[in-house]
């Protein structure tokens, strides 16, 4: 419990982390009971799912909903629950997760990543190659509210989650109900089918398992450009060491590589 931080302001319940830990000693056989009934049954309690939503303002005199920040806050017997789920997740997450993601993983930095991605900046601006490069940066807009799932589940089972484990896992998820509170005053409470809270110790390891999938894709199709590359190239090799050839044919040759690649049509040639 001391892990979760002390002076957070406490969920719909109105219990916050200070209370559990000095009355902890009177209600953990209660506690520890419903936790039991939960590992059997696989459903949370409809209130331990229960989340106000605050917006902070990100800036003076705000306009748009787009200038708020919308602050999710748990019940702490929800998160407490959460966080003994992460606990079992961590010695096992840098396993499923590539090492190309940074974030969330033991022993790994985001400032690695940063120090990388500087490097190959460096080498490309001093590469004398006539040859175009180019650097993708994508901007994951509302990243933990458009989260699907049902994608969040099928990636679990591609990683051979534990069935029980993946039970406990979407019952967080489901078992979600909303009620904003604007100036003090709280709406009716609506379920969520989708996306995961700010504030739930599980929506980070949530967001980097749904981001694994990307990655996944994005290395599959680095690596068959690599390997068609390789075996294209080396195609007019034997030629090339025996036969003059005109600088036109090369680039012609060099032009049906390129539209083989990444042409879309009909005929389904290309990766995209």
């Amino acid at each position: 419990m001391v892990s979760l931080g002390r002076g957070k302001a406490p969920g719909p319940d109105g219990y916050s982390l200070e209370f559990f830990i000095k009355f902890w000693m009177e209600m953990k056989d209660t506690y520890c009971s419903a936790l039991r009934e939960f590992q059997e049954q696989g459903s949370l309690p409809n209130s331990w799912g229960q989340t106000n939503l605050v917006f902070i303002p990100k800036k003076d005199h705000p306009t748009r909903i787009k200038e708020y920040r919308p602050i999710a806050l748990c019940n702490v017997a929800y998160k407490i629950f959460a966080k003994v789920l992460v606990n079992r997740l961590k010695p096992h997450i840098k396993q499923i997760i590539s090492r190309e993601q940074g974030a969330f993983v033991e022993k790994r930095r985001l400032q690695y990543n940063i120090i990388i991605i500087s490097k190959n900046v460096n080498i490309v601006r001093k590469s004398n190659r006539k040859h175009p490069y180019f650097i993708v940066k994508l901007d994951l807009e509302k990243a933990y509210d458009g989260i699907s799932w049902n994608a969040l589940e099928e990636i679990w089972k591609m990683m051979n989650v534990p069935w029980r484990f993946r039970t406990w896992l979407l019952a967080c998820l489901k078992s979600t109900n909303y009620s904003y509170v604007i100036d003090g005053l709280h709406s009716e409470w609506f379920k969520s089918f989708k996306g995961v809270r700010q504030g739930d110790p599980l929506s980070p390891y949530m967001f980097i398992m749904m981001q694994e999938l990307l990655t996944m894709l994005m290395n599959k199709e680095a690596s068959k450009v690599v390997l068609l590359n390789s075996v294209v190239n080396s195609m007019p090799i034997h030629t090339l060491t025996t036969t003059w050839i005109s600088d036109w044919v090369i680039e012609e040759h060099k032009k049906v590589w390129r539209n083989f690649l990444w042409r879309t049509n009909e005929k389904k040639y290309g990766f995209t």
